[in-house]
């Protein structure tokens, strides 16, 4: 496989995982209590959505990896800092005053209140923004996760590299099961491992070939019903275990479904949600997708399903005109927004 095709194999794999987390988001929680089939596929998305995510950021990492070196430590942090960070913070005082905004305008707030939102002075904002602890906007954690594995992989990289590096992200992954701790170190000791398979580009194109995607898909489909019977409830080790091997069993699936479809229409389509994904990712949450399912919800008796189509194609087709006609077009909000602050508008992406 030469470098331009595995390229678009990989963007059609983190289109697939962008249109995954844009449909989990419109199961807001009246919508997954209307039983145990709609809980059933929450948790099934919500079980390799991320976990692909932070695979494909491993991948390209690697792939990019002799640019990263050449940029040295402050280079690359300076770089992330500016395509991660800037983005989570400008999203964060966004999204914060806009909720904050709402609550001033009695319909509006009855659908933060219906949706478990609730006011947020200053000081407690300004806390939850810096320490990501009770976030008002959940979704944003994969970007200070993200810069933190990129931290840690860059100062002791060969040592993840290695056997030991594996073993060691495992180990992290038991532990965010096994006891209590921040949210974002849980995170981070959760998602490290996934991280760390996606660097293994020899591993991830052996396995993203024709032969091993009915085996796969067995595993993925196999350990998610396992894991969803209850049987790993009272031994956090192995439920950890668990999750690591489905998030790892679904995310291969898509890299070798992703491949199969690199010439095809569908891919195509695929592939530009994976082109657009950032901006998706960013602006889709919390005023486009769970702000149209809150609306619909409370003042219409649409059905459930018809609800989260209307917020998916929204949630992905919203951010995309938003980006074309606005923020692509003013280069200070480009830059706020997707830490692109070049004079050609070029895509920012978090890997």
């Amino acid at each position: 496989m030469n470098d331009r095709d595995r390229i678009k194999y990989i963007v059609i794999a983190r289109g697939f995982a962008n249109f995954f987390v844009v449909l989990l988001h419109t199961f807001v929680p009246e919508i997954r209590s209307d039983g145990p089939y709609v809980l059933t596929a929450f948790f099934w998305m919500n079980s390799f959505t991320f976990q692909l995510f932070m695979m494909i950021s491993g991948y390209l990492y690697e792939r990019g990896y002799l640019k990263y070196r050449d940029k040295g430590f402050g280079g690359f942090m300076r770089g992330k800092l500016r395509t991660i960070m800037l983005p989570y913070l400008t999203i964060s005082v966004f999204s914060y005053a806009g909720i904050g905004l709402a609550f001033l305008l009695p319909a509006s707030a009855k659908v933060l209140y219906a949706g478990g939102y609730s006011k947020t002075g200053l000081g407690e904002a300004v806390f939850q923004i810096i320490t990501y602890e009770n976030h008002i906007i959940k979704h944003l954690w994969f970007l200070p996760t993200l810069f933190i594995i990129f931290l840690l992989t860059f100062l002791m990289g060969k040592f993840f590299a290695g056997l030991p590096g594996l073993i060691i992200c495992l180990a992290m992954a038991v532990t965010s099961y096994c006891f209590k701790m921040p949210t974002l170190i849980y995170r981070v000791c959760s998602m490290f491992i996934f991280f760390n398979i996606g660097r293994r580009i020899k591993f991830i194109d052996f396995f993203s070939s024709k032969k091993w995607f009915v085996p796969l898909l067995a595993v993925f489909i196999g350990a998610f019903i396992v894991d969803r019977a209850g049987l790993f409830l009272n031994n956090r080790a192995l439920a950890a275990l668990s999750a690591v091997v489905i998030g790892t069993a679904g995310s291969l699936t898509f890299f070798t479904f992703s491949k199969f479809i690199v010439d095809t229409a569908f891919g195509r389509r695929v592939s530009w949600i994976g082109d657009n994904s950032f901006v998706i990712y960013l602006l889709h949450q919390p005023f486009v997708v769970s702000g149209v399912c809150g609306v619909l919800l409370m003042y219409t008796a649409l059905p459930h399903p018809v609800i989260c189509a209307v917020a998916l194609v929204l949630g992905i087709s919203i951010p995309c005109l938003l980006n074309k006609y606005l923020i692509g077009r003013i280069r200070l909000l480009r830059g706020l927004i997707l830490g692109d602050f070049m004079k050609n508008h070029e895509t920012s992406g978090a890997a």
